[in-house]
């Protein structure tokens, strides 16, 4: 008998011990009836879990395509009620008188880190929009609300760091909180940085409608702010004040801005008492 017989003849009789005696003809259709049973009961099993699968895709893809035409109805939504900001929006530079040479010493504590100086250019962005008469709300992060006769502009500032897509979306968030909550208020934004943005940045905020302000650098500015109650109290605030951002200046209401202390006092206001 040669190798490969002998080889087959021991698997045959190694497979053979797990079948039941072929003289028992019973025992044999019962062994291949649960064998046929498991079988069926795995294609079934696997039946199952593709039919579970291809409706777990199905209303995925459903999701996914409503959830797609909820966004693009946000965008036309918000893309339609969004209000222009004019080109030429915002002031032209003032003219520093010659005695001033440099305000730094009334930032001691907004030029020693990258916070400190955000906060500057946030507050110097601000003072811009209050020297046309808005009203600004510093308290906001990185963004400004701006206010005026019925008129809202969110405004985002960084000085030290690039502008990237969640900062742009985040005020993409904060103006459709605004347009939601002032329905009848026509509702802006606009973008100041100091650097440039990258392309796929500029590309959202133009699809959406957002001023930008490439290339906008902090300047001396007056940055004194002189309050005059109703009481008749006059009281001048430097930025190192506690307050500071808190006092709104109303040039109508006979508060100034001023470019020194000296400035402030000679005009009769007095050094505010803070903690």
């Amino acid at each position: 008998m040669s190798k490969n017989n002998v080889g087959s003849l021991a698997f045959f009789r190694k497979t053979a011990r797990n079948f039941p005696a072929q003289n028992d003809t019973g025992n044999f259709l019962l062994y291949t009836h649960r064998g046929l049973d498991n079988m069926t009961d795995d294609i079934n099993a696997l039946q199952a879990k593709y039919i579970h699968a291809e409706a777990e895709r199905l209303r995925l893809k459903q999701l996914n395509s409503a959830l797609r035409t909820q966004i693009a109805d946000n965008k036309r939504a918000f893309s339609a009620d969004l209000s222009p900001v004019p080109p030429d929006f915002l002031p032209p530079d003032e003219k520093i008188p010659d005695d001033i040479a440099d305000s730094a010493g009334l930032w001691r504590n907004f030029t020693s880190t990258n916070l400190g100086l955000n906060k500057r250019y946030r507050i110097y962005t601000g003072y811009l929009f209050e020297r046309m008469g808005w009203s600004v709300d510093y308290f906001c992060g990185r963004n400004l609300i701006c206010r005026k006769e019925g008129r809202i502009i969110v405004a985002l500032t960084e000085s030290a760091a690039t502008i990237d897509l969640d900062n742009m979306y985040s005020l993409l968030g904060a103006a459709m909180e605004y347009k939601r909550d002032n329905v009848s208020d026509g509702v802006s934004a606009m973008c100041f940085t100091s650097s440039a943005l990258i392309s796929r940045v500029k590309t959202l905020a133009q699809k959406f409608g957002i001023a930008i302000r490439e290339h906008f650098y902090f300047k001396n500015f007056p940055c004194i702010r002189c309050k005059a109650d109703l009481d008749g109290k006059r009281v001048y605030y430097v930025p190192d004040d506690e307050g500071y951002l808190s006092v709104r200046v109303n040039l109508s209401e006979g508060d100034k801005y001023c470019w020194s202390e000296e400035d402030a006092q000679y005009v009769g206001f007095t050094r505010a008492e803070t903690s």
